[in-house]
């Protein structure tokens, strides 16, 4: 039986060859995964990929740069509308606009959870009228980020 994780001494390939089965590749190589974190916070990551795949959810992180949202755009449609977490305050992010265009690009394709460090309540209106779901302010919950998470999923599942 495998170690606890503990993400303080874990070694990257470790925990990539940990959470590698989580993630589903098609023919093409194009994963589907039920959550989809956009994130350059590698620990953040991490813990939530962790968690979530410990319930049972596929997850998968996006590379960060100018491309993510390409990337993100690319994913082959699952079961269900993945969960993005998307860190509005990446490089090369229009922060509202990456929003708009993953909306644009598939409308109903993406449940979006904004995360950022500002919390101006402009910002957050914005956000939740451009189509993100939810909007998380930095430093975050671990647990209350996943429970949201979590829920967005059962939510659908339900249905």
């Amino acid at each position: 039986m495998p170690a606890p994780f503990d993400p303080g001494s874990a070694d990257r390939s470790a925990v990539a060859d940990l959470l590698a089965p989580a993630v589903e590749r098609d023919g093409d190589g194009i994963t589907r995964a039920d959550v989809v974190l956009v994130e350059d916070d590698a620990t953040l990551v991490e813990m939530l990929t962790y968690t979530l795949t410990n319930r049972g959810y596929a997850c998968t992180a996006v590379a960060v740069g100018p491309d993510a949202l390409e990337r993100v755009k690319q994913l082959a449609p699952g079961r269900q509308a993945p969960v993005v977490l998307l860190n509005l305050d990446l490089p090369g992010l229009s922060r509202v606009g990456a929003i708009e265009q993953l909306e644009r690009a598939r409308p109903e394709g993406f449940r979006m959870i904004a995360l950022t460090r500002t919390g101006s309540e402009r910002e957050h209106v914005r956000a939740l009228s451009a189509g993100a779901v939810d909007y998380v302010v930095k430093p975050i919950s671990l647990m209350v980020l996943a429970a949201k998470i979590i829920r967005l999923l059962w939510d659908h599942d339900r249905r």
